[in-house]
């Protein structure tokens, strides 16, 4: 934790601004949550040092806490919002419905979660997967939304959630993994204004150019998925969720 008083290294915690007294503030509230390093790595770039994520209110690092590694994101000192508590809170509502990264505590300025490492899905679907693995990662994501409508907690971003779902590879067996979608970043959501997660996914996935195009997975029926979409946003059920996966093709029987 040392390493971080110095001013290059500071500013991956402390970021765009590391004034000193800011960054001792910073490095106490890391103290608070147990967190004793900080692991350089990312597609992301800090005066030249690589991190997992930049972006308009926050910086997110791989860390160490507890003796294990952990995804430390860090409000920016320019953000326009006043600290990291309003998306602690949204997340951890999240994962009441087993949904996002798992939040293992935060202060004024930082969120600790579980660190995800895998892909953002425009580059996992890029990849081409299998025809069953697809399906089911998809399947998996609209569920996870229509669970997030069903508890009022719209997400916000998901018209373009090329950036806000990662796929992990996760062990199912022995011998054997599944890969997983989880949806992440929560500083937009929201319980106060009317969730549209699902319509939302559906946009991006099968009805934008940049989604998923109906040939990918097939049984896709456009016209058919605007009605049902029409029908669920009229009145979200589970009824009404069910007729947009028989559209999409993610479901068979009806």
């Amino acid at each position: 934790m040392e390493d971080l008083s110095n001013l290059s290294l500071g500013r991956l915690i402390c970021y765009p601004d590391a004034a000193v007294d800011e960054l001792e503030r910073r490095i106490g509230e890391l103290r608070s949550l147990d967190v004793s390093g900080i692991i350089l790595g990312g597609r992301s770039l800090v005066d030249g040092l690589p991190i997992l994520g930049k972006g308009c209110t926050s910086t997110v690092v791989k860390a160490v806490a507890h003796g294990r590694f952990y995804a430390l994101k860090a409000r920016r000192t320019d953000s326009n919002r006043a600290s990291m508590d309003s998306e602690a809170q949204l997340q951890v509502t999240a994962n009441s419905i087993s949904v996002g990264a798992r939040l293992i505590g935060h202060t004024r300025n930082f969120i600790l979660m579980e660190l995800l490492e895998g892909w953002f899905v425009s580059e996992w679907l890029r990849g081409n997967p299998p025809m069953g693995e697809l399906k089911a990662v998809l399947t998996r994501i609209l569920y996870d939304c229509f669970k997030m409508d069903s508890a009022g907690l719209d997400h916000g971003e998901l018209t373009d959630a090329s950036k806000h779902i990662i796929i992990i590879r996760e062990v199912v067996s022995e011998g054997g993994a599944a890969f997983k979608p989880v949806i992440i970043d929560f500083e937009s959501a929201s319980l106060k204004r009317r969730s549209r997660n699902v319509t939302s996914i559906c946009q991006f996935l099968f009805l934008s150019d940049g989604g998923v195009k109906a040939p990918s997975i097939g049984g896709v029926n456009r016209e058919r998925l605007v009605e049902a979409l029409k029908a669920y946003k009229a009145r979200p059920s589970r009824e009404t969720f069910n007729s947009i996966l028989y559209s999409t093709g993610l479901m068979v029987g009806q």
